[in-house]
């Protein structure tokens, strides 16, 4: 078996050549929404059943109000949208208000709305299209959670927006075969009280977090560098002693059994 995981944005901010952060996951979950309207297809985008928010902030939000008015009248049931109430309080409040876009959640079509808000805080874990997910806190200005995916042969981890944190860490360690992390790093070395202070990571600081993994083989996936650093945190990156790269968007990767 295998967990197919394409990388739709893995960059802080969108450029020519990149779109923030969004990872699609076997064709029907996206994590975050960075990209999942630019980057996908209309019919790839009425395949998506559910995104999972990491926080609120507009660069993994923003493309969530496209895909919604994409697919809206495509779909034979609504939209799930995915979070810790707290998140989701946000993207209700600021984005689907009627306001800025319409709330989609007020608007059916046949017999469902469009999009359904489904608060994650009553819950241990989630199992969607045969996928284990749960999630823990992650350290950031505004509720925010990193996300763990497992199938029968591994698992992966999300962090969504991050500086140094526990919590996601230890879910991480519980997974049985962990292939891969996701884990963001925006800023360089010489900035780390500005990566500090706005709750993000340098090629540092991540160093730090990746000793809470303990010892394995999950390949490092960098995510959300700004790309006005790029090029000076890729050769700082040059210090981790895992296997490691920098993911912009346009990757597929296969993490099998």
């Amino acid at each position: 078996m295998a967990l197919q995981v394409r990388v739709l944005g893995g960059s802080a901010a969108a450029i020519s050549w990149a779109r923030s952060g969004c990872l699609l996951v076997n064709d029907h979950i996206a994590l975050d929404s960075g990209g999942l309207a630019s980057q996908l297809g209309l019919s790839e985008q009425v395949s998506v059943d559910h995104v999972l928010l990491t926080h609120a902030h507009l660069d993994h939000i923003g493309e969530l109000a496209f895909l919604v008015d994409n697919v809206m009248t495509a779909r034979a049931a609504a939209l799930k949208i995915w979070a810790p109430g707290a998140v989701l309080g946000r993207v209700r409040e600021h984005l689907f208000n009627d306001q800025l876009w319409p709330d989609f959640s007020q608007i059916r079509i046949g017999s469902h709305p469009v999009i359904e808000f489904c608060p994650l805080d009553s819950r241990a874990e989630l199992i969607l299209d045969g996928l284990r997910i749960r999630w823990a806190e992650t350290s950031h200005p505004v509720p925010s959670v990193g996300y763990l995916v497992e199938d029968a042969g591994g698992a992966f981890l999300y962090t969504g927006d991050t500086g140094p944190t526990e919590a996601v860490w230890a879910l991480a360690g519980e997974a049985a075969a962990l292939r891969a992390v996701f884990v963001e790093t925006a800023f360089p070395n010489r900035l780390q009280e500005l990566a500090l202070a706005s709750g993000h990571l340098t090629p540092a600081l991540l160093c730090g977090e990746l000793e809470k993994l303990g010892a394995g083989d999950a390949v490092i996936n960098v995510m959300h560098v700004k790309p006005v650093y790029y090029d000076e945190i890729a050769r700082e990156l040059q210090a981790l002693s895992r296997p490691w790269r920098i993911v912009a968007g346009g990757e597929k990767i296969l993490l099998r059994q």
